[in-house]
């Protein structure tokens, strides 16, 4: 096995993908949930229907990214001041 590349500045100190099996975990306890409220089913919805469940939730994921982002701006104001405006640069 060859030696990993050397790590880049500012890199983290552990391997990515360690987090995988946790990750991966998580995801099937997410689909065991699903099971006992669908027995299965999402696996026979048409693909149309899946796709717009996709939407709606991408939706979701940049409302909450947003909101985390709103939340990260005004701590970030507490603790170091007016920040620079990022359409500037």
């Amino acid at each position: 096995m060859r030696d990993p590349a050397p790590r880049a500045k500012g890199a983290p100190a552990s391997d990515p993908l360690e987090g995988w099996p946790t990750f991966a975990a998580a995801v099937r306890a997410r689909l065991e949930r699903g099971r006992q409220t669908y027995a299965d089913e999402s696996f026979n919805r048409d693909p149309a229907e899946l796709l717009q469940e996709l939407a709606q939730e991408a939706l979701d994921l940049a409302g909450w990214g947003f909101v985390l982002w709103v939340r990260a701006q005004r701590l970030a104001t507490r603790v170091c001041g007016k920040l620079e405006d990022p359409s500037d640069g």
